[in-house]
């Protein structure tokens, strides 16, 4: 990742407080400290904030954004002594919750004076990856953004997304093998959690073969796999499904690598976009129920830029 830090902090659950004023204040709690850790510990100049709490958590987006903008404006108003922060960002690659955010914070916060400027330790022109004066400007389209063009070509060259908006640069395809087929079947049989609708059986067949010049060993064979992962026939369901289609049309479902349950080196495994193996048995083991997981798949996909 392109930063030096990450801080781990753990938010409300939204379900464990009668009391939602209560919850409200442990969220606020949540960033205020992060901020002060930020500044006070790590004399960080910028930070970036997700949607605390809003995935498996469940807190509402609206609510989240609130106690979030009221927690960062209480920081800004009253900043420690050693203060070191000078940008603060709010991400998220959900554009649903993006929009939220930014209704939220324009309701929230005060309005724009002409007296205001930002702090001469960082302007427009610093590079988001390096956080540093920006050498060789290289500008994206997509989000107007500077960056250093030896951080920005390095970055894409690793993952061809923008790092700060994740708008896809160019075509995204990866090391899955090229033999790889997808077959789709539909079943009468619910999984746990979606009563009703039947699922949805996703059929993987990677033979064997010999490496390409995108795989750790170019040349050397390679040990093939048969996966089958599942979905629920409904219509969340099968948007992911149409999601997975393109992320294996881009190759990008499985890569060559060492498996971190056997062992074995030059084999076929999965690509960082997590599937449900097991109809039944929960998160721990690849199966239902998960009510978090179709959100957490299309996440995934959506930070590969298959939206």
């Amino acid at each position: 990742m392109p930063c030096k830090y990450v801080i781990h902090t753990v938010g409300p659950k939204w379900t464990d407080h009668g009391d939602k004023e209560i919850l409200k204040a442990q969220l606020y709690k949540a960033l205020f400290n992060v901020l002060h850790y930020a500044a006070n510990e790590l004399k960080a100049r910028s930070i970036a904030i997700p949607a605390i709490s809003t995935g498996l958590y469940g807190v509402p987006v609206d609510i989240c954004a609130e106690q979030l903008v009221l927690a960062t404006w209480k920081f800004v108003q009253s900043p420690p002594a050693n203060n070191t922060l000078r940008d603060i960002r709010f991400v998220n690659i959900d554009g649903q919750i993006n929009s939220a955010f930014v209704r939220v914070f324009s309701s929230s916060l005060p309005p724009y004076s002409s007296k205001a400027h930002r702090s001469e330790d960082i302007s427009d022109e610093d590079c988001p990856i390096c956080m540093g004066k920006v050498r060789q400007p290289k500008r994206l389209g997509c989000c107007n953004n500077v960056f250093c063009t030896d951080c920005i070509d390095q970055a894409l060259r690793i993952k061809p997304v923008c790092p700060t908006c994740v708008y896809p640069i160019g075509v995204l395809t990866g090391p899955q093998p090229i033999k790889a087929t997808i077959e789709v079947m539909t079943s009468s049989q619910d999984l746990p959690g979606y009563d009703g609708c039947g699922s949805i059986e996703i059929h993987y067949d990677v033979p064997s073969g010999i490496q390409e010049d995108c795989h750790p060993n170019p040349g050397r064979p390679y040990q093939g796999t048969k996966r089958m992962a599942f979905l629920p026939d409904n219509r969340e369901g099968r948007e992911v499904l149409g999601l997975l289609r393109r992320a294996f049309l881009d190759r990008i479902v499985f890569t060559i690598g060492t498996s971190v349950t056997t062992g074995k080196t030059d084999v076929v495994i999965w690509n960082d976009i997590h599937h449900k193996t097991s109809r039944q048995g929960g998160p721990s083991n690849h199966g239902y129920p998960d009510p978090g997981y179709l959100r957490r798949v299309t996440d995934e996909l959506a930070a590969k830029g298959i939206r």
